[in-house]
Order: structure tokens, then C-alpha cells, then sequence
């Protein structure tokens, strides 16, 4: 017997078909158009939802080494880390003359951050000596000093992988496997992958071996640029002046654009990838909130945060520092 409650009352159903034209199982919620399907369904349910995914389940991409395994190719664990890295910071200044009109009442901007310094370092042989870029007032001129000595690091550290050591092992040993194939085109990195192709496949070359050489070169050749917070901050202050220096320190004449990958969230620059650069923030593998000085702290670096006079500091002018103001925090 079944019945019907609403409203304090009970009420008996005669048929169930005509009462609804949903039925739903209790245990695993499933929907059912018909009462008997629900009966049938009932005494073969299970409490648990099944899930299917005809594309499979979520698996990481396999890595460059990954797949050189695949082809033979073994690189030791302990070398397959990237030896190289470049890091960078920004200064700007206060310009109280050049001020964004406010669109609302409540809204008042009292300046515009303008860039004035970019500091340049790296841990490659004959570029450790710190660099400092200092604006003269052309900030497009800055930009282009600083995209190319990063690009002159960046190859400088790719010669270095190449002369010697297990990167460069595998990129030879890649080469020969692809010669023995077949004969190598000019571009190998415009090939497209296909992992599923097996080595006697006539298109084993095209589909495997040369998209693996062209990740391999991306690999070796595309040096990590890494700040502090400069994902938020440095790239926005820039960002036009640098699309505008990667486009013109291309070093090939294809139609390709200079940035290859760009990774946002909001206004949050994840990475900014090139043939030769990878822009990185630091902050993003680390743990929430933590500033500067604890990330300092972490890895006991006897250095320690500068402080910069930003409220004095109104123009990129030397004689800027020496106005009347500056006393206060001499």
C-alpha cells in the first residue's frame, strides 16, 4: 500500500504510474521513467555512484625524460634537473604628475607607479655578477636592455648544456636515433606528437622522434626568469614595454609570435614562456602568505629585505633623491 502525505493529511494511491512520471531510487538517487524499472532497479542497487569516463581518469603528462625513456634514452634522476635559473626585481616610482582620472567619488589615485630600475642576476658561468638596468627616462629602451641580456644569458646557458654533461648526451643520442630513421627536416619542433605510433610505423619519425627533439631543444633552451611576487607586480608594470622586446629580440623570421605560452589568473601572470625565456613566480610554489623576509629566512640567506624611499622618490631623475624631503629618512 502506498500513500500520500500533504499538508497533515494522508491519502491513498491507487496507481503508482499515474502518480508521477518521476521515480527516483533512494540509495544511489538514480531517476527512473517508469515505477517497474524502479522495482527491477531496487534488489541490484548499490549504495555507491559509478562514474564513467570515456577518456580516462586524470594522469599527469609525462615529462621530456619520461618520454626519452620511452625511446630508449636514460637520463640518471639525479640530472634531470634544470642547473640554470636567472632572477630578477623591479623598482618604480611615485609619478604624482602623470595620475589616472578617478571614475568614482570614493576613488581618488594620488600617482602612477613608473618603472626606474630592473636588477639582473644568474647562477650561469660568466653572468653571476649582478646587473642593474637604471632608467634615463625611456622606459622602452629599459625593457630592451634588459629583454636582451636576458636573452644572451639564456643562450650563453644553452651552450653550456649542449658542450657537455647528460642533456647533452641525450640530445646527440636523440639526433643519431632520428638519423637512423629517416632523414631530419629543418623544424623539428612543428612535427606532431603521437605517442600511440609504434617504432616500425613509417611515421615513427614525424610522429615520436621529432616532436620529442623539439621538446628537448624547448627544454634546454628556455632558461627559468624567476622573481618574488612579480607575477602580481613586476610583469604589470612592464607588460607592454615587454611583449613589445620579446617581438623584436626574435632571432628568427617566421610568423610565429615571440611569446609561445601565457598562463593568467586575473591579473596574475603564472608564466610567460619564449624560445629562449620562462617567466616565473616564485611566490606560486610556495606556501600562502608568505612574504619575502620568511622566504629568506627559510633558505638562511644572510642577505636581508631592503626598504626603498617610494614616498620620496617622485621621478627617475639622480636629482630626485636629494630634495628636501629625503632628509626625513637619512
Amino acid at each position: 500500500m502506498y500513500l500520500n502525505y500533504y499538508e497533515g493529511h494522508f491519502s491513498y494511491i491507487k496507481d503508482m504510474e499515474h502518480y508521477s512520471h518521476t521515480f527516483s531510487c533512494t540509495n544511489c538517487k538514480r531517476l527512473f521513467k517508469r515505477y517497474r524499472q524502479l522495482q527491477k532497479h531496487i534488489p541490484h542497487c548499490k549504495t555507491h555512484v559509478k562514474y564513467r569516463y570515456p577518456a580516462g581518469v586524470f594522469e599527469l603528462s609525462p615529462s621530456v625524460y619520461d618520454r626519452l625513456e620511452a625511446v630508449g634514452i636514460v637520463v640518471n634522476p639525479r640530472d634531470r634537473f634544470y642547473p640554470y635559473r636567472i632572477t630578477y626585481d623591479i623598482e618604480t616610482y611615485l609619478d604624482k604628475e602623470d595620475v589616472i582620472p578617478s571614475k568614482s567619488a570614493k576613488l581618488n589615485y594620488i600617482g602612477q607607479h613608473k618603472l626606474l630600475s630592473i636588477s639582473v642576476c644568474s647562477n650561469v658561468p660568466g653572468y653571476k655578477h649582478p646587473q642593474c638596468f637604471i632608467s634615463d627616462g625611456n622606459d622602452p629602451q629599459l625593457v630592451d636592455n634588459f629583454v636582451t641580456y636576458l636573452t644572451e644569458i639564456s643562450q650563453a646557458a644553452f651552450e653550456l648544456l649542449s658542450e657537455g654533461g647528460p642533456v647533452s648526451n641525450a640530445l646527440q643520442s636523440l639526433k643519431e636515433l632520428v638519423k637512423d630513421y629517416g632523414p631530419m627536416d629543418d623544424d623539428p619542433e612543428g612535427s606532431e606528437s603521437g605517442d600511440d605510433v609504434d617504432c616500425e610505423d613509417k611515421n615513427y619519425v614525424k610522429k615520436v622522434l621529432k616532436p620529442l627533439l623539439g621538446s628537448l631543444l624547448n627544454y634546454c633552451r628556455q632558461i627559468p626568469v624567476v622573481g618574488f611576487n612579480s607575477g602580481k607586480y613586476d610583469i604589470n608594470v612592464m607588460k607592454g614595454l615587454l611583449y613589445n622586446s620579446l617581438e623584436k629580440n626574435k632571432d628568427d623570421d617566421t610568423e610565429r609570435p615571440a611569446v609561445n605560452q601565457i598562463i593568467k589568473r586575473c591579473s596574475d601572470y603564472l608564466c610567460i614562456s619564449t624560445k629562449w625565456l620562462k617567466f616565473l613566480d616564485i611566490k606560486n610554489y610556495l606556501a600562502p602568505g608568505c612574504s619575502y623576509s620568511q622566504f629568506l629566512k627559510a633558505y638562511k640567506c644572510q642577505e636581508q629585505k631592503g626598504f626603498f624611499p617610494y614616498d620620496w622618490m617622485d621621478s627617475s631623475h639622480p636629482k630626485s633623491l636629494f630634495t628636501t624631503n629625503s632628509k626625513k629618512w637619512t
